[in-house]
């Protein structure tokens, strides 16, 4: 129906070591090698807070080279190529690697940019270094890990005939994360939770319907359809939230909720608090601009998720002038976490917006996409209108970088008595770096009666 429609899906994978203790973040451009052995194996490095590959297209020798040297090893034995190791997924974070073999990381040598690249995961590079390592311990049948949240949560895959699987959330329920937890070291669970909590895996959907009474040695033991029988889709993966002794608070600075910026004019920022309960409870959260405090109030403490949401509203000039927002988490016993966000102008211009229409008309909902896009783009809120109806808020992507612009992507889903509507006007409204369009927000608008236009309120 789009061609656009695979922009849309973008799914991140890594792995969580069983420790309570708070992790360090990795840092910006680290390496790692996945493989069956700890010298040798498919480059993937950290950009952007997510593992991605490295395209073969020029690898040779003076990369494996840096790579291997950054990650400690005295050198490189061979560069490989697609196949050599098994395809990743995710991201494709660096193509047309040059280095001069001098370099202390891979992301100092040129490349065509982090994210542009034409090359797909059967052209994974690799590397073998140089060491006399013996063979990692082989993964067992049935292990399980947890990707994407704590030490001690996050979505649930076990290891089933050489790969790492996820499970679906079909049938999930308190008794199968009892189970994960236990196998898993933990004393037991919390919350089992369902797909969308935690971020979508990939590769097999090993198993689907799962049943445990609780009282299971593993996970593998529970009945279940069957290993790799599933009708599911990775947004449906399973996850589990389990008993800790510690659970340290976090901190995320959520953009200005679009309702408040299209109808009120005003910026509201919201900052999630999120960790234990009982300390969930107790923190306190201060924010400001510059050194003028801000006022921020507290929402109620969501016991099931472990969050609770507080609301900051920043004077709408300063937010879209680029001023910094700081706020800070404070709790008894805890070190005060601090965090910062700002609207980020990117190139300043006005950017493109398009509404893209289905070819043909299905029985059920029709799906409308309006696609933002600039140079270098930045924030931008998007939400849509019919007729002369309230704002709507549709479903926004992340951005998508291509080689000469980036875009961000929203979709509307209504009716298809609404879309047929020949009276009906469906608009995509904008607002981007310009104080101005608070009250004019660029704006497309579409009809069953007309093509797309541009046009902008008085």
């Amino acid at each position: 129906m789009y061609l656009l429609w695979p922009l849309l899906f973008v799914s991140a994978q890594g792995s969580i070591q069983i420790d309570d203790r708070p992790r360090q973040p990795t840092e910006e451009g680290s390496v790692r090698l996945v493989g069956i052995l700890d010298s040798a194996g498919r480059v993937e490095i950290y950009h952007d807070g997510q593992w991605g590959t490295v395209c073969a297209d020029k690898w040779d020798q003076a990369e494996a080279q840096v790579v291997c040297r950054q990650m400690g090893f005295s050198g490189a034995i061979r560069a490989t190529s697609g196949g050599r190791f098994p395809a990743g997924c995710g991201p494709i974070w660096m193509d047309e690697v040059k280095c001069n073999g001098s370099e202390s990381s891979l992301s100092k040598c040129s490349f065509n940019g982090w994210g542009v690249s034409d090359c797909t995961h059967t052209e994974d590079a690799g590397v073998i270094c140089e060491t006399d390592d013996r063979p990692k311990q082989p993964t067992e049948e049935g292990s399980l890990r947890l990707v994407g949240g704590l030490a001690s949560s996050g979505r649930v895959e076990i290891y089933h005939d050489g790969h790492w699987g996820t499970v679906c959330h079909d049938g999930w329920d308190l008794a199968g994360a009892q189970v994960v937890c236990r196998q898993m070291g933990f004393s037991g669970a919390i919350n089992a939770v369902s797909g969308g909590y935690f971020e979508a895996g990939c590769g097999p959907i090993w198993m689907d319907y799962v049943k445990c009474n609780g009282s299971e040695s593993s996970l593998s033991k529970c009945s279940f359809r069957g290993w790799g029988e599933t009708d599911c889709t990775h947004i449906k993966d399973a996850g589990v939230i389990c008993v800790t002794a510690t659970f340290s608070l976090k901190l995320n600075l959520k953009q200005p909720i679009e309702q408040e910026l299209f109808v009120n004019g005003k910026a509201v920022l919201e900052a999630v608090v999120s960790g234990d309960v009982e300390a969930v409870k107790e923190a306190s959260v201060s924010c400001k601009v510059k050194d003028k405090p801000l006022t921020t109030v507290p929402g109620n403490t969501d016991s099931s998720q472990f969050i609770k949401v507080h609301k900051i509203t920043v004077d709408a000039e300063k937010w879209f002038d680029g001023e910094k927002v700081t706020c800070t988490v404070h709790s008894n016993n805890r070190r005060d976490i601090e965090q910062e966000i700002f609207f980020d102008k990117g190139d300043g211009l006005r950017p493109s917006v398009v509404i893209y229409r289905p070819d043909y008309i299905p029985a059920g909902n029709i799906s409308l996409v309006c696609e933002v896009s600039s140079p270098k783009l930045g924030n931008v809120y998007i939400m849509w209108k019919a007729g002369d109806g309230t704002y709507i808020k549709g479903s926004t992507s992340a951005p998508i970088h291509r080689k000469d612009s980036t875009s961000v992507l929203s979709i509307l889903t209504m009716t298809k008595e609404e879309y047929e509507n020949p009276r009906t006007t469906i608009t995509c409204a904008v607002i981007h770096a310009n104080m101005e369009n608070l009250s004019s927000p660029l704006q497309v608008s579409v009809s069953k009666r007309k093509q797309p236009e541009v046009t902008c309120d008085d």
